[in-house]
């Protein structure tokens, strides 16, 4: 089997795994909009439902929170529907309600004369309760039960499902969780239909929550939000954006509304992580860590394995944004941005919002993943600088203090099998984004008759022909773009827009399509000289001249005969 296969073969075993690991783990709210409820009681009423929440660090707990405590509230809300009474919660604490680290659910009384079923399958179905909740029934009211305050804790339902979670060996207990709920219930001997929803469901359940049930709890836990990796001469050096850490004691800096830079060293990324789980006293946890920042010493080392660990062994989601620093990673977390707090959240929200800007190339863990295991085994990283801004530029009336940066993107790191080979500047970036992506967005500035014109980017498709004779392999790109003429980046002599002649307008569109054509060419001519297809033409000639390129390899010589024909053709407006 060729190594091409093979890379086929674990590309497909790992996107799946990656699938399963991380479905339903990227939160469709932010952390700090969702109320995260640690027990939840449903009684009957007359007039439909009463749901009482056992809730950790809830924004509000106006108009309906009892016993609140060390930042935990019991919120209770009503309805004819449990949608409904769920949706009460909501509104009073002004979060979304999740369920899915609700480890305990106490049914009221009534329900040992109603069905019960739906209610439990309501709420697996629709807010992801973990399979391995504990279900109990309240000697009467399950709102009066979780209002008790145990002995040993602040929160009834995290004593009752301790108790219950290590009660599995005492004969005088027997703890049931939605699994065993469900698995009773559809083990009618005989009743074939049942047995295969059982399967089902219960193959349902290990999809959904595969890797979503938390080994620690909650509150014992420290939630990154952003990770910095340096390697050094000992080994490696890690730095944790924390929210809400318990402590910070021994390695934080930066410490500002909750968060804290932590930092932890070690002879592996396993010791490392380590060190911060010992000085914060908390089980670190990388599942809502959406941007992994390494040093510039990656630049010179192979980069897959310490993001393959990252992934395999904390559950980093697959959607995180992979960056290269200008310098240490460490240093770059450290700096503080205008607009927040943390460093790590102004890059990725950039990031993120910028996968239509033709400067910036953004590239996340799947996508790494993709370009690793490729044919060419390019994969695109972004280089992020920061400068320092002078305090006088910085708006006054922003509450800013201290020094204060913005950030780079344009710079790309170009890693071929997972090993970086080059670095690009942003003209190379915009020509890789000319070629590979579809652009909605962009600037390009062009000199006409000694005239400097500033165009914004509106539309940008690419379409690829290829053709192989005599050995030469050859790839046409059309690149299509529309602008229009921009206001903002200068126009000449001009003042307004509609004072351009049309005349001129077609003498901009000709000077735009040239400096389209030379980017592309020259970023291709500087990357074939390092031996790395940029553009990814390998695939291209193998997918649509196959007949005539299959022999070929991507470690071969073809780059040397390639024929690289651009032709650019730009429609420009006034407006």
């Amino acid at each position: 089997m060729s190594r091409n296969h093979n890379k086929a073969i674990i590309a497909f075993l790992i996107v799946f795994a990656v699938a399963l690991c991380y479905l339903r783990v990227v939160p469709e709210t932010a952390l700090s909009e969702r109320a995260i409820v640690v027990g939840l009681g449903i009684d009957k009423t007359e007039k439909g439902y009463a749901v009482s929440c056992e809730i950790i660090n809830p924004k509000s707990q106006s108009g309906g929170g009892q016993g609140e405590s060390d930042g935990f509230a019991l919120i209770s809300g009503t309805g004819k529907t449990l949608d409904a009474a769920i949706g009460e919660i909501s509104q009073k604490t002004g979060l979304k309600v999740s369920l899915s680290q609700c480890n305990l659910i106490v049914l009221g009384n009534m329900f040992l004369t109603e069905q019960t079923f739906p209610s439990v399958n309501y709420l697996v179905q629709t807010f992801s309760v973990p399979e391995l909740a504990i279900i109990a029934v309240a000697e009467n009211s399950a709102a009066e039960l979780l209002k008790t305050k145990p002995v040993m804790t602040t929160l009834s339902a995290l004593q009752m499902q301790q108790t219950l979670h290590s009660a599995t060996d005492d004969a005088s207990i027997i703890s049931t969780n939605v699994k065993d709920f469900f698995n009773g219930y559809l083990s009618r001997t005989g009743n074939h239909n049942k047995a295969i929803i059982a399967f089902l469901i219960v193959f349902a359940v290990a999809l959904c929550y595969l890797r979503v049930v938390p080994e620690t709890a909650l509150s014992e836990r420290a939630i990154v939000v952003g990770l910095g990796i340096d390697k050094t001469e000992k080994g490696y050096a890690v730095s944790c954006e924390i929210i809400n850490p318990k402590s910070q004691s021994g390695g934080g800096q930066g410490e500002s509304d909750g968060f804290a830079l932590i930092s932890g060293t070690g002879k592996t990324l396993d010791a490392a992580i380590g060190e911060i789980s010992q000085k914060t006293g908390l089980k670190v946890s990388l599942s809502q860590c959406n941007l992994i920042v390494l040093g510039n010493m990656f630049l010179t080392e192979q980069t897959f394995p310490s993001v393959n660990y990252l992934v395999q062994t904390f559950s980093v989601p697959e959607l995180a944004i992979i960056a290269v620093a200008e310098n240490s990673a460490a240093e770059l977390l450290k700096t503080k941005p205008v607009m927040t707090t943390l460093s790590a959240l102004q890059m990725q929200q950039t990031l993120h919002s910028a996968t239509d800007d033709a400067s910036i190339i953004s590239t996340n863990v799947k996508d790494f993943f993709n370009g690793y295991l490729s044919r060419t085994g390019v994969a695109n990283v972004v280089s992020i600088s920061a400068k320092k801004i002078d305090k006088n530029d910085v708006d006054k009336g922003s509450g800013e203090s201290g020094d204060v940066y913005e950030y780079d993107y344009s710079k790309l790191a170009l890693f071929i099998n997972g090993k970086s080979a080059m670095l690009l500047e942003k003209d190379d970036t915009v020509a890789i984004n000319y070629m590979k992506y579809d652009l909605k967005k962009g600037g390009e500035t062009v000199s006409v008759d000694g005239e400097i014109f500033g165009l914004q980017i509106t539309s940008k498709k690419t379409k690829y022909k290829t053709e192989v004779n005599g050995g030469v392999p050859s790839v046409f790109a059309d690149v299509e773009i529309k602008a229009r003429i921009s206001e903002k980046d200068g126009l000449g002599k001009y003042f307004s827009v509609d004072e351009i002649p049309e005349c001129l307008t077609e003498k901009i569109a000709a000077a735009m399509k040239e400096v389209v054509e030379k980017k592309i060419v020259a970023t291709f001519e500087k990357c074939k000289a390092r031996g790395v297809d940029v553009y990814e033409l390998f695939d291209k000639l193998y997918e649509k001249s196959f007949g005539d390129f299959k022999d070929e390899s991507p470690n071969g010589d073809y780059l040397n005969r390639i024929r690289l024909i651009v032709n650019a053709k730009i429609s420009v407006v006034k407006k």
